[in-house]
């Protein structure tokens, strides 16, 4: 009520099934996430753990600049809460009740706001070249570097099993969506040597380390596709020509 009362065009998911439609098609400026949400209609058993969900699917998708995503949550450990969140890529969260908050709602809000405006201006950035903003992932023998940051073991090999498949092409227009240098979960999984539900931790915890690392070694940030993306239509995942320079050393 809020935000429309603000003039924002407010679109609201119940649950999570629909949750995941909306995000698939639509495109939306940020999310103000609950974490304690039914899965489907009718289920009168919500949890905490559907909105974590909620928030990984986006961050399989989305970067943190991409979508946004302001997190809610009213539980007694509200710090242990936040921390998870802040560590799953949430943009922030605010306290429930919201007049329990240090921090006002449109506070929280205003900034997330504030952050989009900047995004769009002329002088933000975003004019900046794409060899300025690129991120530089080199295959060496037996590691890969990004960015200066030593990449082994299980991580090493799946960015080698994609890296076998990119590295084979030259960038062209047709690769905008990634699938002509893409590989299934199920390819991967068949390189690796694993299951294919497998492939996804792996995909979701190098992204998780190389921000981790990025963050500690105050590199700048580093968006959650910005090394392996997601193709769309499910097509698998690809390593990403617009946000980094691949080489072979």
């Amino acid at each position: 009520m809020k935000l429309v009362r603000d003039g924002h065009t407010v679109t609201v998911a119940k649950h999570q099934r629909e949750a995941y439609r909306l995000l698939d098609q639509h495109r939306f400026e940020f999310v103000l996430l609950d974490l304690r949400l039914p899965t489907h209609k009718n289920d009168m058993d919500p949890n905490a753990e559907v909105g974590f969900a909620i928030l990984d699917h986006i961050r399989d998708r989305f970067s943190m600049d991409e979508l946004p995503v302001i997190v809610m949550t009213a539980y007694e450990e509200t710090s242990q809460t936040a921390v998870r969140a802040l560590k799953a890529f949430a943009n922030d969260y605010i306290q429930k009740p919201f007049a329990d908050s240090p921090v006002s709602l449109d506070d929280k809000l205003a900034g997330i706001i504030h952050h989009l405006q900047q995004d769009q201006s002329p002088s933000s950035g975003r004019g900046l070249a794409p060899s300025e903003k690129r991120h530089m992932i080199a295959f060496k023998s037996g590691y890969v570097e990004i960015n200066g940051i030593r990449i082994t073991c299980r991580h090493y090999d799946l960015l080698l099993v994609l890296g076998s498949k990119t590295l084979m092409r030259t960038p062209t227009a047709t690769d905008n969506d990634g699938s002509a240098s893409a590989m299934t979960g199920k390819a991967i999984a068949t390189a690796l040597k694993v299951e294919e539900p497998t492939v996804r931790q792996y995909v979701t915890r190098f992204r998780k380390r190389i921000a981790d690392d990025h963050r500690r070694l105050k590199k700048g940030p580093i968006g959650a596709q910005d090394i392996i993306r997601n193709v769309r239509d499910w097509k698998g995942y690809a390593l990403n020509f617009e946000k980094a320079c691949i080489i072979l050393e």
